[in-house]
Order: C-alpha cells, then sequence, then structure tokens
C-alpha cells in the first residue's frame, strides 16, 4: 500500500497512476479497442496531426490557422497543462499493428454550453470509410461515463457534415436542437444511452458487451 492509501483512502488509485504519468512526463493510456490505441498526445505526434487537420475535406471543417510552429508550441503548452487540469483531452488515435497517428478523439469542454463536455473526433481522410471514428467514439464515451464518472456528453456537428452525424447516432447520441445561425447540430447521450463495444480497458478493467450498432461506417 502506498503512503498516500493510508492518508488520502478517499482519493480513486486510477486517478492518481493517471496524475503520477504526467508528471513523470508519460501519456496516459486511455484505452484499446480491437484496431486501435488511443492515448494522451505526445510532442512527436505534433506533425502528424498538422497534417491530418490540414488535410483536404478536414481543413475545411475545422480551418485551421496556425503554422506548424505555432501548432507545435500551442500543443506543448496544452500537453503540459491541459490534460492534468481536466483529466481529459483530445488525445491521439493509433492503428494498434502499425502504431500510426490517424486522427484525435476525446473529450473538451464546451463553449456553447455551460459546465457541459463535448466529444470531437477526427480521422485522417486516408483512414475514413473503416469504422474508426465509431471505434475510438465509443472507446471515449466508455471512459468518459466508466472513469471519469461524467453523466452526460454533447457534440456539434455541421448541418452538412453528415458522416459525423451518422457516427455520433450510431454511438447513441440524440438531437437536442437545431443552430440554425452557425448551420451546427447539437446532439447528446447520456451514460447509459450509448452504444459500447468490447474494450480492453486500461485503468478499471471494465468489459463491456456489443450491442446493437445500426451506423455507417466512417
Amino acid at each position: 500500500m502506498y503512503m498516500w492509501e493510508e492518508e488520502y483512502p478517499e482519493l480513486d488509485p486510477a486517478f492518481v497512476e493517471r496524475d503520477h504519468r504526467r508528471k513523470e512526463g508519460l501519456p496516459v493510456l486511455i484505452a484499446q479497442t480491437t484496431r486501435l490505441v488511443i492515448r494522451e498526445t505526445v510532442m512527436e505526434d505534433v506533425p502528424r496531426i498538422f497534417e491530418i487537420y490540414n488535410s483536404p475535406g478536414i481543413r475545411e471543417i475545422v480551418q485551421p490557422s496556425r503554422t506548424l510552429e505555432e501548432e507545435t508550441e500551442f500543443m506543448w503548452a496544452y500537453i503540459s497543462h491541459a490534460y492534468a487540469f481536466y483529466d481529459f483531452g483530445l488525445w491521439s488515435v493509433l492503428k494498434k499493428e502499425s502504431g500510426e497517428v490517424i486522427g484525435q478523439a476525446g473529450l473538451f469542454p464546451s463553449d456553447r454550453l455551460e459546465n457541459a463536455v463535448e466529444l470531437g473526433y477526427v480521422i485522417d481522410p486516408a483512414f475514413q470509410g473503416q469504422g474508426y471514428a465509431r471505434e475510438c467514439g465509443r472507446a471515449v464515451l466508455d471512459y468518459a461515463f466508466h472513469t471519469l464518472d461524467l453523466e452526460e456528453i454533447h457534440l456539434f456537428a455541421g448541418q452538412d457534415n453528415e458522416a459525423s452525424v451518422r457516427t455520433a447516432r450510431a454511438l447513441g447520441f440524440q438531437m437536442e436542437e437545431t443552430c440554425p445561425a452557425e448551420r451546427m447540430l447539437h446532439l447528446s447521450v447520456k451514460a447509459g444511452q450509448e452504444n459500447s463495444l468490447k474494450l480492453s480497458y486500461v485503468n478499471d478493467k471494465i468489459k463491456r458487451s456489443d450491442r446493437k450498432d445500426t451506423g455507417e461506417n466512417i
């Protein structure tokens, strides 16, 4: 037993382990699925992530405005502070077999809703159409609900982004409202309503059974 376990028995051991890894400069492993590894982003990922966000088809949606040098500086600050402060963030998505970074997925504080958390995911166009967005989205939701104990996750998608909306619905998100001024759709999912798949879970060893998935591959 660690000393802190005697002095602070109310502390979650998984949280303490995550905090320890971050202080050691090590990325926290979020989850593993059949084909993917999701972990905190490291600086070595940044050029690849910059490339993905500037890919045709992605660039038009996310509208990146930073140069690689600016993005590197921003990500250094993000990795150094955001993960520890929120205990979540946008994480790197890697193919388990090759270790190649193929996108990002994760959670972030909403700037549209008060005291709310949103889900986001971006997959390299070269790897779209193979179900990776759904696969990592499910893993992130399981992590949000069963490790972070969040109660509800929100998602905003462009009205014309049919692929993202299909993915959200396949994950269990339900329509909340349309935002005509922004041409956005607001969807949400509560804990227990998500469509889950069996995961190799990192922090609490939870295993969940597959549920029927009616969405298309993204």
